[in-house]
């Protein structure tokens, strides 16, 4: 945060953390909207959109009244987490996939680069690099500590993918 706007901005990089997860958790939370979408369970795309209308007022309103910016946080956090409980019971309903087949290596990934992240940061000579090294750094060590994982987890998954991604790149190239 002070990189890229300044000391003024410092006190925001607690709630960053919180916007982190929730952008990463919302993906998920789409692919049981639009899955219902595509579908035609107009039924369940109310529900689910409802569902999350109604936690937000009635969780985090109360929250946010009572405890400010923290009380929202949280507030979004419970209709985040029942927004994601819902559409997944949805989802792997409709798609014959593994709860922990799908999320287990992911996650086991996630621990692995936080575990790194943590780790960096505990290093004696982390704290005297210069900012800009450490953003970096720090965008090197977690992201490529998850793929290192996952690629170890799902060798076979990630291979198919990087071949799919270069043959993507190898077309738009030709034709550019």
């Amino acid at each position: 945060v002070q990189i890229l706007y300044g000391p003024k901005w410092s006190e925001s990089a607690f709630f960053l953390r919180f916007l982190t997860i929730f952008s990463l958790t919302w993906p998920f939370i789409s692919v049981g909207f639009w899955l219902s979408v595509a579908l035609g369970h107009s039924r369940t795309t109310t529900l689910l959109t409802a569902a999350q209308a109604a936690a937000i007022v009635i969780l985090a309103t109360p929250l946010t009244l009572a405890w400010g910016v923290r009380g929202t946080i949280l507030g979004v956090a419970l209709t985040m987490a029942l927004s994601f409980a819902l559409s997944c019971y949805y989802t792997f309903r409709q798609v014959p996939l593994s709860f922990i087949g799908t999320f287990g290596p992911p996650f086991v990934s996630a621990c692995a680069g936080a575990g790194l992240l943590l780790g960096a940061n505990q290093w004696p000579g982390w704290a005297q690099l210069a900012p800009l090294v450490r953003l970096f750094a720090t965008g090197l060590i977690g992201p490529g500590g998850f793929i290192l994982v996952l690629f170890m987890l799902r060798r076979k998954e990630m291979i198919e993918r990087l071949r799919y991604v270069t043959q993507l790149w190898a077309r738009r190239s030709a034709t550019a």
